[in-house]
């Protein structure tokens, strides 16, 4: 039994490879030491269970096979259907007809907003490839107070991107109202966080609120032509890869996971992913996460929709021969 939860009666906790998961995290739920399946699992039944362990509600579930330990437990609860999101609402069976691929995996939230910055739109979505999007940090917009090029180059860097292709700041959003103001006077002295101080009150209005556009970040690698018998391999030329273009929004890869970091950018993601040679791509957790991660993937299986981001190898590696097609074929199909 892993940490115990506001209600230890009702049996559930969630697991992140083996401690306690904390709000925020994807973890593995279980049931009385065991996993849930996921037939007839859906959103109140995430809402209700999150509760039910003393968070304020599920950002998101999904179901798979990510952790080694799946495999050492036995799957205690399956059918799982609620009217609402409260426990008391919920039906559930304890046999079932399911392997550890239908493992229910829960992210619930304490109620606080991702920390960090973000850019949005003005329905509240997160902007990934650096177009021009509202500004927010630790969930409240950033008044333009002292706002620079190099504070807009330093914050679009923080967000994984090259540098800042402009910014502005204005009441472009009727959502706007509905932030606090969380952050004013930000002074950079160069292109990089380290450098930039700032207060987290104000005396501002939202039509100083900052919106920023940012510049795709490109790698450059140089790969090596296979060299005739006893000549030395030559560089081709170096190739300028676009990575945000690589990443595809909204889905999620199934297959083994070699290694896991937190994600600090999707440069330091693709650079992870070239070091290991049965890389075959990269899944970025949901940004809302208190911890997002990034996944280097073997053995790669399938696509489904979910709030993840995935980039296949073939993409921005150009040593890669073929296999590209194919596998978007292969995709087209599982969908």
């Amino acid at each position: 039994q892993v940490q115990t939860y506001p209600h230890p009666s009702s049996g559930i906790n969630a697991e992140y490879g083996g401690e306690a998961a904390r709000a925020g995290e994807r973890g593995l739920l279980l049931y009385n030491g065991g996993t849930v399946c996921d037939d007839d699992f859906d959103q109140n039944a995430a809402e209700a269970i999150c509760r039910e362990m003393g968070y304020s509600g599920a950002t998101g579930w999904e179901s798979g096979s990510y952790f080694d330990i799946q495999g050492r437990y036995d799957i205690k609860m399956d059918e799982v259907q609620c009217e609402s999101e409260s426990w008391h609402s919920c039906d559930y069976e304890q046999y079932h007809d399911c392997s550890h691929g239908e493992d229910v995996f829960l992210h619930c939230s304490d109620g606080q907003e991702p920390a960090g910055f973000r850019l949005v739109d003005g329905e509240g979505n997160d902007i990934e490839d650096g177009g021009r999007g509202l500004l927010l940090y630790n969930g409240g917009t950033v008044c333009d107070d002292y706002f620079d090029t190099h504070a807009a180059d330093a914050i679009c860097r923080e967000l994984g991107h090259s540098e800042s292709s402009s910014w502005s700041s204005g009441s472009n959003y009727e959502s706007q109202g509905d932030y606090e103001i969380t952050l004013d006077n930000v002074e950079c002295s160069a292109g990089n966080w380290s450098s930039c101080s700032f207060i987290e009150t104000h005396n501002c209005g939202h039509s100083e609120d900052v919106f920023l556009s940012c510049v795709a970040r490109t790698v450059t690698m140089v790969t090596t032509a296979a060299p005739t018998k006893g000549a030395t391999a030559a560089p081709t030329e170096p190739s300028e890869v676009d990575i945000d273009s690589c990443f595809m929004a909204d889905r999620r890869t199934s297959g083994a996971v070699i290694e896991e970091v937190t994600y600090t950018g999707r440069l330091q993601c693709v650079q992870l992913c070239l070091s290991h040679d049965s890389c075959k791509g990269i899944a970025i957790s949901p940004t809302y996460w208190s911890v997002t991660g990034c996944y280097i993937i073997g053995d790669h299986t399938t696509l489904t929709d979910s709030s993840w981001q995935y980039a296949s190898r073939t993409c921005f590696d150009p040593s890669t021969d073929g296999g590209s097609e194919e596998e978007e074929e292969e995709e087209e199909e599982e969908e």
